[in-house]
């Protein structure tokens, strides 16, 4: 985990089941549900844990590819995966109905959606290893792959409400090269071409290019370092470096805030972006002033030092800043 070690996130799990604890034992209203202090403090909580399970442990387990010569060991280990990602799915659906606060029957609703879910997910994950692609190149449609486990993780959501098997594989078949071809393929959608459109011509074009890095080798865009770059990160970057704000882009891809300046933070660390022209130049001379005493800091440290006006976005950027300086 790049920002949360495990230990850490066990201490504070530790640490907040004590809290409630304490506080279900002080309280005079034994009925959580109906406690605004523990309310408040179960919806603080829910925000803090979804964050983390989605990033560091859904998303992850998601995209990891098993690969073996043996046939039994790549079995047992995706059949162990698969156990831990429901497990994972299940446990973030329960904290997520927390948000608004405490109710066991919305708890227990999500919990049940979410095991439904985790159902459908595995067929298709399953059929993704097993079914027959017909004429579809195997190595895009390993690519195409990817990226829908990558949107799926990112927002929360099945893997079919994305890009459904049959539709993917016919993808890789026709290689649509503009946004009026992927239009013309059955099940692909209207809607889906407003929302992916654009991102697969993309992929499917950088692909024929042999190179997920941004066309034309001689661009100003390309990174410094030659870095492989995912294709969900290089589009937000090149919305930015084309004149978008972070809210503009955020609109755009429907994606979280954060995970835009994720992918904005490996453009720095990349050499595509100017960490100016996202963070005030007294803001860097801050951070830089702490980062050089306190090289191995967490996030959180930093920012509790350098003052709570930083905002974490702003520190990703400038340790990708930082990293990048030191190659």
């Amino acid at each position: 985990m790049a920002e949360v070690s495990g230990s850490q996130i066990e201490s504070v799990g530790d640490k907040f089941r004590a809290q409630l604890q304490r506080m279900v034992a002080e309280t005079s209203d034994p009925d959580i549900e109906k406690n605004p202090l523990l309310q408040e403090r179960i919806r603080k909580a829910a925000g803090y844990f979804t964050d983390i399970l989605r990033k560091e442990l859904i998303a992850p387990l998601k995209s990891i590819e098993v690969e073996s010569d043996n046939k039994q060991v790549k079995k047992t280990v995706r059949e162990s995966m698969e156990i831990a990602l429901t497990d994972a799915e299940l446990m973030f659906a329960g904290i997520n109905a927390c948000k608004e606060g405490f109710i066991l029957k919305q708890v227990l609703d999500a919990r049940r959606k979410a095991m439904v879910d985790a159902s459908v997910s595995q067929k298709i994950r399953a059929k993704d290893k097993t079914e027959h692609i017909g004429n579809a190149d195997p190595m895009l449609v390993k690519a195409l792959r990817q990226w829908r486990s990558e949107m799926a993780a990112e927002m929360e959501a099945d893997l079919a409400a994305i890009l459904p098997q049959k539709v993917l594989l016919r993808i890789a078949e026709v290689k649509p090269a503009t946004l009026r071809a992927l239009r013309q393929i059955n099940g692909f959608g209207a809607q889906r071409a407003k929302k992916y459109g654009k991102i697969l011509v993309e992929l499917i074009d950088n692909f024929v290019d042999d190179s997920l890095r941004k066309p034309h080798e001689d661009s100003e865009m390309e990174p410094e370092n030659g870095a492989l770059l995912s294709l969900t990160q290089l589009t937000s970057i090149n919305l930015f470096i084309e004149g978008k704000s972070i809210d503009e882009i955020t609109a755009i891809r429907s994606l979280a805030r954060t995970t835009i300046c994720d992918h904005l933070a490996v453009g720095v660390g990349v050499g595509m972006i100017d960490i100016h022209k996202l963070v005030d130049d007294a803001l860097i001379d801050r951070m830089a002033v702490y980062f050089e005493k306190h090289p191995e800091s967490t996030l959180t440290d930093a920012r509790a030092s350098i003052g709570q006006d930083v905002d974490y976005s702003d520190l990703r950027y400038y340790q990708s800043y930082l990293r990048r300086r030191q190659l």
